[in-house]
């Protein structure tokens, strides 16, 4: 059998186009000025970091990988997911060392990887070099915004939640508490 892919589109905002103005807006007037980073994640701004991330420079992408590799079995043991849904999953390089011990354990005979993200670019392309790569596979990509749309992410069986890579580090501490909060739920 070969992988599969699907692919689901949750409405970041009905408006999008009305909410980015508003978004906009909110941080050019905010002081200290900021904008949501989400908007940086259309095609060319997924290439450019992916670009990013292969600079010499850039540790952390191979620091994360590294650490993976050491502790992904250990993790999927633990939890024996038969579904892996990864946060902000861009081109899903790293979230390969999980779905490769995924499947070395067997705990599912089709493992399942969610990957969620605002650029459904991102995620098309992360599928397709996975799918070709993995015919155990099936992929259920969401585009959405974790930050409001989690809990519209289907559940099919036990699940492993990854959030990987600095995405965190885009959010403010009540931000992050409220996120991982409704991770754990």
């Amino acid at each position: 059998m070969s992988a599969t892919f699907d692919l689901t589109r949750i409405a970041v905002d009905t408006d999008y186009h009305g909410q980015m103005a508003a978004d906009v807006r909110a941080g050019l007037t905010a002081t200290p000025k900021a904008l949501p980073p989400k908007y940086f994640y259309d095609a060319a701004g997924s290439e450019l970091f992916v670009r990013i991330t292969q600079l010499e420079e850039y540790y952390q992408t191979r620091t994360e990988t590294a650490i993976l590799e050491q502790v992904a079995d250990a993790i999927v043991a633990d939890i024996a997911p038969v579904e892996l849904v990864e946060l902000g999953s861009g081109a899903s390089r790293k979230t390969r060392v999980l779905l490769e011990a995924m499947h070395r354990s067997g705990a599912a005979e089709r493992p399942r990887y969610v990957p969620f993200d605002v650029s459904e670019d991102a995620i098309v392309g992360a599928a397709e070099a996975l799918t070709g790569d993995y015919p155990w596979l099936d992929v259920h990509g969401i585009v959405g915004d974790f930050d409001h749309h989690l809990t519209d992410v289907p559940r099919t069986g036990r699940r492993l939640v990854a959030f990987l890579g600095s995405t965190i580090g885009n959010l403010d501490p009540d931000e992050q508490v409220a996120l991982l909060t409704q991770v754990r739920a």
